[in-house]
Order: C-alpha cells, then sequence, then structure tokens
C-alpha cells in the first residue's frame, strides 16, 4: 500500500503507451496488478488488467494464472466475504464486479466454471446486499435477478454454495406472489364486481 503510489507514474505511462514489444518490465506491470488488487483498489486496477488482457501479458510465473483469472478470483472471494461476514454494502464497491463481467465478453475469455461460478456468486451478494426490505417492487426484482447469477453460478459449479440462498429466493418469491396474487383477488375493483 505504501509502495504503489511511488509506481503510479509509471503504471500510467505504460497503459498510455499502449503495445509494446514484450519485455521483463511486463512481470513487474502485472506484480504492481496483484498489488492493487491485494490492496482492494479494485477501480484502479482494473485498466491494468485491460492493459494486460489486450496485450497478452502474463503474470509473474508463482502466479499460475492468466491476469483475468487472477483477478476475478481475488475479487469475487472478497466481495463474497464481506457481504457473509455483514459489512457495510457501501464499503465494497461492487460497480467492479460487473465491469469484470463485460471484460470477459470483450475479450471473449473462456473462464474457468469454479471461477465463472465464484464471480456469479459475487453478483448475486452484491444485489441483495443493497435491498431495501420497505419497498416490495425493488426487493421483489432484486431476488430475482440475485436468484437468476445464483443459478448460473451453480450451473457452473455445483459446489460453490449457493444451493440454500436459491432455496431461500425461491420461497421468498414464492411467497410474494401469492401474497400479489391474494391482494389483487380481494382489491376494492374485485370486490365490486363480484358484487355487481
Amino acid at each position: 500500500r505504501l509502495m504503489l503510489p511511488a509506481y503510479k507514474g509509471w503504471i500510467d505511462g505504460v497503459i498510455a503507451a499502449g503495445k509494446a514489444e514484450p519485455g521483463p518490465l511486463d512481470q513487474v506491470f502485472t506484480q504492481l496488478l496483484a498489488w492493487t488488487i491485494d490492496i482492494g483498489d479494485y477501480l484502479a486496477a482494473l485498466p491494468m488488467l485491460e492493459h494486460a488482457m489486450t496485450f497478452g501479458l502474463a503474470m509473474p510465473a508463482h502466479f499460475n494464472r492468466d491476469p483475468i483469472t487472477f483477478a476475478i478470483d481475488q475479487i469475487s472471494e472478497a466481495a463474497i466475504n464481506h457481504y457473509e461476514l455483514g459489512l457495510s454494502a457501501d464499503a465494497f464497491d461492487a460497480a467492479v464486479l460487473p465491469m469484470l463481467q463485460d471484460l470477459v465478453k470483450d475479450h471473449d475469455v473462456d473462464l474457468h466454471d469454479e471461477v465463472e461460478a465464484k464471480l456469479h456468486k459475487a453478483l448475486g451478494r452484491a444485489v441483495l446486499a443493497d435491498a431495501n426490505e420497505d419497498d416490495a417492487a425493488d426487493l421483489k426484482q432484486r431476488q430475482q435477478t440475485a436468484l437468476q447469477s445464483y443459478m448460473t453460478a451453480i450451473e457452473k459449479s455445483p459446489r460453490v454454495g449457493v444451493k440454500k440462498d436459491i432455496e431461500r429466493l425461491q420461497r421468498a418469491l414464492n411467497k410474494a406472489s401469492a401474497e400479489t396474487a391474494s391482494e389483487d383477488h380481494t382489491s376494492p375493483e374485485n370486490t365490486a364486481s363480484q358484487d355487481a
């Protein structure tokens, strides 16, 4: 955290320069990418990640993973831990998660199923973290979106750990649908039409 500011100008210069011949400094750049992710500065890491993907930079050898796999695994894990600990939703910038999805799509990345599952699990957690229990329409929309994310996650990796979440959301949505149907049946308009 203390060292990274000293490299900011160099990082910005590498990104601004665009394509360069492969060289030993490539792994310095991706090591700095890893450090940026390690300290939780995910939005700063995104342009670095995109640069690494665009120009095919590799992580230092001891990582044994490509930059996008490393980034998604680390950031998704951090998001899941954050939400499961019940920490403030504002303390984690959830906007980074769909941005990672966009990078995967833009670069046509074939992620490992386990890593992709973890990303979808993190997305589901993030969507529910900001839910307003007093706004039934918003809550239902978020529950449906989270359920879709969890279903995708479990399809990619059955051991991702969202089975109970899926069951809980399905129960909540079924209950909300039943209550809505009951309210519609007993609404003044329906009562008046029945009396007529």
